[in-house]
């Protein structure tokens, strides 16, 4: 009969097993792809934020915003880039 060669064999540390299984690194991996989402959503708003802002400013509408609305919206343009 031919021994199996385990797959873990060569998977070892000081520490111990090296191993996908600890709570502590599902939790570090769940973190990280959760902050690499919310990263994303944060970017498409941004995004999204400085595309509406220039279509109003540069747009068509800016005739018929407030003065105050307009200088606000500009501020807010500047800082969101």
């Amino acid at each position: 009969m031919t021994s199996r060669v385990d797959r873990n064999a060569g998977r070892h540390h000081y520490l111990g097993l090296i191993d996908g299984k600890w709570p502590e690194v599902h939790f570090i991996n769940d973190y990280a792809v959760f902050m690499g989402y919310l990263s994303m959503a944060v970017t498409g708003t941004g995004i999204l934020v400085l595309t509406w802002s220039t279509v109003v400013l540069l747009g068509g509408f800016v005739t018929l915003l407030a003065r105050e609305d307009f200088w606000s919206l500009t501020v807010i343009t500047l800082v969101q880039t």
